[in-house]
């Protein structure tokens, strides 16, 4: 791992430490959704594209919803009408 983009390798491997400790530590779900926060916007700062990390669940009907959602990160996801229909593209695959 040397070169130039040594110190950039090693920042990221460092923040995904942090992140996994913090995660580790989490002993509650506001701990947890912070920590996970946390992870989406250090992921955004390492990659060329806006990041978001949330949370599935399904409603009574049997469809996907979104549970929590980060606020950082860039990508803000929608819980909308067509959100059960992409979710289920995804899951295929396709």
């Amino acid at each position: 791992m040397g070169g130039k983009d040594a110190p950039r390798t090693a920042a990221m491997l460092s923040a995904f430490m942090d992140a996994a400790l913090s995660l580790g530590a989490a002993e509650t779900d506001v701990a947890l959704h912070a920590a996970l926060d946390e992870a989406a916007l250090g992921l955004a700062e390492f990659s060329s594209v806006d990041v978001s990390i949330c949370e599935l669940g399904l409603s009574p009907g049997g469809q996907a919803i979104i549970l929590w959602r980060s606020v950082r990160g860039g990508l803000d996801i929608e819980d909308d009408a067509l959100f059960p229909d992409w979710y289920a593209r995804a899951n295929r695959g396709a």
